[in-house]
């Protein structure tokens, strides 16, 4: 099994509120609720959180790759898994278009 954390950014934004809204909407986006139908969810990544003093250095370096401040916020992420990292076939491409549309998406909610 391969684990992929990631951060979704605005081009230009350095601030790390900004960017958890933005880790919020795509995880709301993207998962599935109790009560609500889990055929309307076209991709599935869940988001989770870096703690800046339990990750220390680790996430002030992680956030300037980012391209956001080093500050002490906690940061959120988005976190994907494969259980085989080595698949590949036509289907990349779709689920390529399909994180693009949810982001963008996402993105003019957020801003």
């Amino acid at each position: 099994t391969m684990i992929n954390t990631f951060v979704v950014n605005f081009r230009d934004n350095t601030n790390v509120k900004k960017s958890n809204k933005l880790q919020v909407a795509l995880a709301d986006a993207m998962n599935i609720f109790v009560g609500s139908d889990a055929s309307r969810v076209p991709l599935m990544i869940m988001q989770s959180g870096l703690d800046a003093k339990k990750h220390g250095e680790g996430l002030l370096i992680f956030k300037e790759k980012a391209g956001l401040d080093k500050d002490d916020e906690n940061l959120n992420v988005m976190v994907n898994s494969c259980m085989n990292p080595w698949q590949w076939n036509e289907s990349i491409f779709k689920i390529g278009d399909l994180f693009r549309a949810i982001v963008l998406n996402c993105m003019g909610r957020v801003e």
